[in-house]
């Protein structure tokens, strides 16, 4: 079923009242997260689950399904289900330039696309790009079993929007990094036009920052002055943080969405940790 890292039930949350409610999930290859929120963006729940396997579809998929059978709470009846789905081959096209007909011809040049993953491609209409993205066609359909009236969306969708919003009232250069188990997600905007989304992976502190530094590099960012603005599982007392911290100190933890009502229950949970899964509310 995999492992609990989180658990927050709302006194004020109601399984009678939950066609009135909304479901919000972020399936990765080790991770399983969900919220329900109210009308009055109250986060009534937030549940997460660790999977042992990153790479083995066949296991996550038995975990996945073991999830889903035991998690009384995700049978019930929901106003609204939203997906995220992390997958790692995606591009961004230019929407004059996107062609529906040619979506598996984008993810050509990064990896061939196997027939057991399903193409999607989505409009991210803030910045006039598409995202094409393949995701295993097992686990999507898995999904849509369990939840036929949900809608899907990739993580780079969200956090591209998310990041994109907070750079509302910023000139110059933002970084933002989206930090997971062994990866993360690099977003850079200059003057709010986004001149760079990748995800890296890393299997050392050093490789952590090794990606970091190119990215100011080959960017040519002053690494003094230009914020780096991180989000999702980085702790400040970790050895990656505090070694990114000696090469460039404008570090800042991205703080929770205002467009969710968190309670005091929350406050053990770090800010800036499922800033993916709230993103998820800016899409659809």
């Amino acid at each position: 079923m995999g492992i609990k890292t989180y658990d927050i039930i709302e006194e004020g949350f109601s399984q009678n009242s939950s066609s009135s409610y909304d479901l919000s999930i972020l399936v990765g290859m080790d991770r399983f997260f969900y919220i329900i929120t109210d009308s009055q963006q109250n986060v009534l729940v937030l549940r997460s689950y660790s999977y042992p396997s990153k790479s083995n579809y066949i296991l996550l998929k038995s975990s996945l399904q073991q999830t889903l059978l035991d998690d009384n709470l995700l049978r019930l009846s929901f106003q609204s289900t939203k997906i995220e789905l992390v997958a790692d081959l995606s591009a961004l096209v230019p929407a004059p330039l996107f062609e529906p007909d040619k979506v598996e011809t984008y993810l050509q040049h990064l990896s061939k696309v196997d027939p057991i993953n399903k193409v999607h491609n989505e409009l991210v209409a803030e910045l006039d790009i598409h995202n094409v993205y393949a995701f295993n066609l097992e686990i999507y359909s898995l999904l849509k079993t369990y939840f036929p009236r949900a809608e899907f969306y990739h993580m780079g969708t969200s956090l591209l929007k998310a990041f994109h919003a907070l750079t509302k009232h910023q000139t110059g250069e933002d970084v933002y990094l989206n930090v997971m188990q062994g990866s993360f997600q690099a977003i850079v905007f200059r003057s709010k036009e986004l001149i760079l989304y990748n995800t890296f992976f890393f299997r050392s502190t050093k490789d952590f920052l090794y990606y970091v530094m190119l990215i100011y590099d080959q960017l040519g960012l002053n690494q003094e002055k230009v914020p780096l603005n991180i989000s999702g599982e980085l702790l400040e007392d970790s050895e990656v943080y505090q070694l990114v911290y000696k090469y460039t100190r404008n570090i800042h933890f991205i703080k929770r969405p205002h467009f969710y009502r968190f309670s005091d229950k929350f406050s053990h949970i770090p800010e800036h940790f499922y800033y993916d899964l709230y993103s998820l509310k800016l899409c659809g």
